[in-house]
């Protein structure tokens, strides 16, 4: 199964960003066989997931990890964005 998976701990995400108050912006083509399927992120404080450029996760809030679902039918290249924010 294909996975964004990025746990920097402590640290930053990136040498150039802080450790907290930032945000990040995933975009990515991926080729879905035709089926049904759960996408899932685990995360804490916010994040958004959009599939086709419509938004089917909206939790832009601080808070705990925790972890959000959208299932539904794919089909082909299929774009997706992840935005996330830790504060």
């Amino acid at each position: 199964t294909p996975v964004i998976d990025f746990q920097w701990g402590e640290g930053p995400a990136h040498p150039a960003l802080p450790v907290d108050q930032f945000s990040l912006r995933f975009d990515r083509v991926s080729r879905f066989v035709p089926g049904e399927y759960v996408l899932s992120l685990t995360y804490d404080d916010g994040a958004r997931l959009y599939i086709n450029g419509q938004l089917v996760i909206n939790d832009w809030a601080e808070g705990a990890q925790r972890t959000r679902a959208w299932q539904g039918q794919l089909a082909g290249d299929v774009p997706m964005r992840v935005e996330y924010f830790d504060a």
